[in-house]
């Protein structure tokens, strides 16, 4: 269950919220039947600039216009030529070498050139065999376990009433553990 506030005024963006599409044609039918854009957007919990940009998405491609649209550029006039990533990649499997020293070959920075190794999905050099340059399984991680080789008896509060007895404690219910000083020792 979501801890959301919901209000009958505005309409937030969570888990529980109206599929967004529907928002949208929501708001477009609100301000076609007359409702002015700012009070539109105040409801909806969104600013002017959103609302008529929907609006315009709306009158330039109808109701298909008001679903999501990609967050990626439409062009990037930085991004490398795949002429030169194809030497890159060429370079990686001959010297089989990393980003930080294929990059000034080129003469362009290492997360240029890590960047055209991670798209053309060239795995780490760590990740490969020193002779053949061809991937190796990763070695398997061992987790150590906390196992603790001596046994302790619960060591309560002094004071404090047990679990399920009514009775308060006394000096002998307080617990040790071998090779540690008992709690008497310490709260002294």
């Amino acid at each position: 269950m979501s801890n959301a506030i919901h209000t009958s005024e505005v309409l937030v963006s969570h888990t529980n919220a109206r599929p967004m599409v529907y928002g949208r044609q929501l708001l477009i039918e609100r301000v076609l039947a007359g409702h002015r854009p700012g009070d539109g957007a105040h409801e909806m919990g969104r600013s002017c600039v959103t609302v008529y940009k929907w609006l315009a998405r709306y009158r330039n491609e109808g109701m298909s216009g008001l679903a999501e649209h990609p967050s990626r550029p439409y062009h990037s006039p930085h991004r490398v030529s795949v002429a030169l990533e194809d030497e890159i990649l060429a370079m990686r499997r001959d010297e089989r070498r990393g980003a930080d020293w294929i990059a000034p070959e080129f003469g362009s920075p290492a997360s240029t050139a890590g960047r055209g190794l991670r798209r053309r999905q060239m795995p780490a050099p760590r990740t490969l065999d020193a002779l053949t340059g061809m991937p190796v399984r990763p070695r398997r991680q061992v987790r150590v376990r906390d196992e603790r080789t001596r046994t302790c008896r619960a060591t309560p509060i002094p004071g404090a009433v047990p679990v399920g007895s009514g009775a308060a404690p006394t000096n002998d219910d307080v617990g040790t553990c071998s090779g540690q000083h008992s709690l008497r020792n310490v709260l002294k």
